[in-house]
């Protein structure tokens, strides 16, 4: 069950980092960078939190579950308040709608890992803990393909910076190290 829920989180990320890529000139391409920056952070620790549940295959304990979730839960408060103290973008085309989306995502994958941390203290079973841990993370996925492409559509020097920007190649090569 822990490799479905990390092929789920795999998807969320490559929804996120697709179109990365290049170097740093401006102000609107050091942003797209340090949004790929906190997602690098991220995706580092559920990679690691992922691959500690995976390696306890049939022995996998509530108390496993719960430790997992309580590392996600600290990598999600980091990256939720990491891409609001980013602030919008300085594109002004599509600065205001970036913002919101991004300030959207991080809203939503807090209250899918409050949803976890409440299941964690009300259910027994691992099965059933593993079950809403995928639903959570799918929820998560959606929002996160759904962010990215409303982002994308804003065009311009937001598009452009997402493309430039070296960090979101390191987005981009942490996703294809998970796969």
């Amino acid at each position: 069950m822990t490799a479905r829920l990390a092929a789920v989180l795999v998807a969320v990320l490559a929804g996120l980092a697709a179109g990365c890529g290049g170097d740093d000139s401006n102000a609107t391409q050091d942003w797209a960078g340090d949004v790929c920056t906190e997602l690098n952070t991220w995706v580092e620790s559920i990679q690691t939190t992922v691959n500690g549940l995976t390696d306890k295959g049939l022995s996998l304990q509530k108390s496993d579950v719960q430790a997992a979730v309580d590392d996600a839960q600290s990598a999600t408060n980091d990256l939720t308040s990491g891409l609001k103290e980013l602030g919008a973008p300085p594109d002004d085309s599509g600065a205001q709608q970036a913002k919101s989306e991004l300030d959207q995502f991080a809203d939503e994958i807090q209250k899918q890992l409050e949803d976890v941390q409440q299941a964690t203290a009300t259910q027994s079973g691992v099965l059933q803990l593993t079950q809403t841990v995928t639903a959570a993370v799918s929820a998560s996925a959606a929002a996160a393909q759904s962010t990215y492409e409303a982002i994308q559509s804003a065009g311009g020097e937001l598009k452009s910076g997402f493309e430039d920007a070296d960090s979101c190649q390191d987005t981009r090569d942490t996703i294809n190290a998970l796969g």
